[in-house]
């Protein structure tokens, strides 16, 4: 008897199972299958039909079917008003490039101009270029220029 007990036991359990699985499918699908097989209705309401106002009909125009021309806003005036004419100083002469160039070789500035002129007659014209371009704005030395000039030819 109790091999007969444990063989419906095992067969019994599965089956229950199985229905549980069942009754949750449907709960999810579309209502809920209680136990005692209630159906209680879950489903989503129907979505709401939405009032749209009806359109205003277009206004008649009174100008042969042309759009009609708006109005000029209040703000806007003829004639410019001038706020300020004012410039920072040293901005009279417009924006213009700046260029920084660093010293041609290190020790450039302590350098004197016999010994730079002496040098630029062992660089390239490149080396002289620099030279020109660093020499022209901080210490002007006409011979120093006329030296790189030179070299570059």
């Amino acid at each position: 008897m109790r091999l007969l007990r444990l063989s419906y036991a095992v067969v019994r359990i599965p089956v229950e199972l199985t229905l549980e699985l069942a009754r949750r499918s449907v709960a999810v699908a579309g209502g809920v299958v209680r136990s005692d097989d209630e159906r209680v209705n879950l489903r989503v309401p129907p979505e709401p039909e939405y009032f749209r106002a009806p359109e205003p009909p277009p206004p008649a125009r009174g100008n042969g079917g042309a759009p009609p021309v708006p109005a000029e806003p209040v703000h806007v005036s003829e004639e410019p008003v001038l706020v300020a004419e004012t410039a920072e100083q040293g901005a009279e002469g417009g924006a213009g490039p700046e260029i920084h160039v660093e010293e041609p070789w290190p020790g450039y500035n302590r350098m004197t101009a016999a010994e730079i002129i002496a040098r630029l007659r062992t660089e390239t014209p490149v080396v002289a270029a620099a030279v020109s371009l660093y020499e022209a704005p901080h210490k002007t030395r006409r011979s120093v220029l006329e030296a790189a000039a030179r070299s570059m030819r």
